[in-house]
């Protein structure tokens, strides 16, 4: 409770702007800024009336009742050889995501601190809570071409937790390489580090094609049934096209390889395309059609079901530039097996969900 009441009181006291998640950006202004951000939703699945939390998500997964997706003050600090950043935040997205870490670390969205190697090189390495290299969508749902997050985005991660060195490679391409406690973890839980990797490559100002894979040990720490390490390989892989101020595209696709305890590897995968466009000075269109399929539970567990799941959004948004967004959402999932439930309580294939939201940022 005392954390949410010092990021209020930050809300209210603070008129600031908020800066999208991204990649290592050294370009920020130089000196110590103070941003903030809040976002309000209303869910509802069309499938019960009852206030639930909703399958899937990890983003706007409370229903039938209105919440706050995510709220946060942001304070970062840019000079010429270090920067950091430092921003508490809570909501439903805090508590899906940030549940299962230890108490003080369950309101930090993120906490890094960076220097520069090489300045002639442009050359960072930066440690802590750090944004995730994986798709291009991140929590902030401001920034995003849709509403809600695509299954693709809730099943990788959003952040991660250790060290970063990242370096321009010339000639449109700039690396990133990590060195992790995990996936999407903040407390290390098995002794074994992971690495990832990005590469991104910009050969003009209307494309932007990104890379990034993911090595590491799942096994839990706690997990005594066996000693055999639980790799998982993850490779994800997207382009953004821009070909005008107005519209944007991203394709996606991701594969991932999971090693079991006692059995062979099982792999999921997972492809999305998205289009966002500015219809007018203050309105906005979007669509997103997505496949997600993991059918030997290799990383979401619907026993004895298979996930597979085939969706489908349209979208509009109102607001004004730099000040707010008020978004209306329709989307549909088509389950292989039937694992949703309809308004009678029966299983069923289809889900049809409504999600609105107001994103204000200052």
């Amino acid at each position: 409770m005392r954390y949410g009441l010092l990021l209020v009181l930050g809300l209210l006291l603070c008129r600031l702007q908020v800066c999208a998640q991204s990649a290592p950006d050294s370009a920020q202004r130089p000196g110590i800024q103070v941003h903030a951000y809040a976002e309000a939703y209303y869910a509802a699945d069309l499938g019960t009336s009852q206030k639930q939390t909703r399958p899937l998500f990890f983003n706007f997964n409370q229903q039938r009742q209105f919440s706050i997706n995510l709220a946060l003050v942001e304070v970062c600090g840019q000079m010429a050889d270090y920067r950091f950043r430092v921003t508490p935040a809570l909501g439903t997205y805090m508590q899906a995501n940030y549940g299962g870490e230890p108490e003080g670390f369950r309101y930090l969205f993120e906490a890094n601190a960076g220097v520069r190697l090489s300045p002639k090189r442009n050359v960072w390495l930066d440690a802590g809570i750090l944004p995730s290299p994986y798709g291009y969508e991140g929590a902030v749902s401001l920034f995003q071409n849709t509403l809600t997050r695509s299954l693709a985005a809730e099943y990788s991660p959003y952040f991660l937790t250790g060290a970063r060195l990242s370096a321009p490679l010339g000639a449109g391409f700039t690396g990133s390489f990590y060195l992790v406690n995990g996936w999407q973890i903040i407390r290390e839980t098995n002794r074994s580090p992971s690495a990832a990797l990005q590469l991104q490559y910009q050969p003009t100002d209307k494309w932007l094609l990104n890379y990034s894979t993911y090595l590491g040990n799942e096994r839990q720490q706690a997990d005594t049934a066996s000693r055999a390490r639980a790799m998982r390989h993850y490779h994800n892989l997207y382009a953004v096209y821009t070909p005008d101020s107005k519209t944007t595209w991203v394709a996606l696709a991701d594969f991932g390889l999971q090693n079991g305890y006692h059995s062979s590897p099982r792999a999921w995968w997972t492809a999305h395309l998205t289009c966002r466009r500015q219809l007018a000075p203050r309105w906005q269109a979007n669509a997103r059609a997505e496949v997600f399929a993991d059918p030997h539970h290799a990383h979401i567990y619907f026993q004895p079901y298979r996930t597979t799941f085939y969706g489908a959004s349209l979208g509009a948004g109102y607001g004004w530039p730099g000040q707010a967004l008020l978004r209306l959402e329709a989307r549909s999932l088509r389950a292989q097996d039937a694992v949703f439930t309809d308004e009678a309580g029966a299983a069923t294939r289809w889900n049809y969900m409504l999600t609105t939201a107001l994103s204000v940022y200052w």
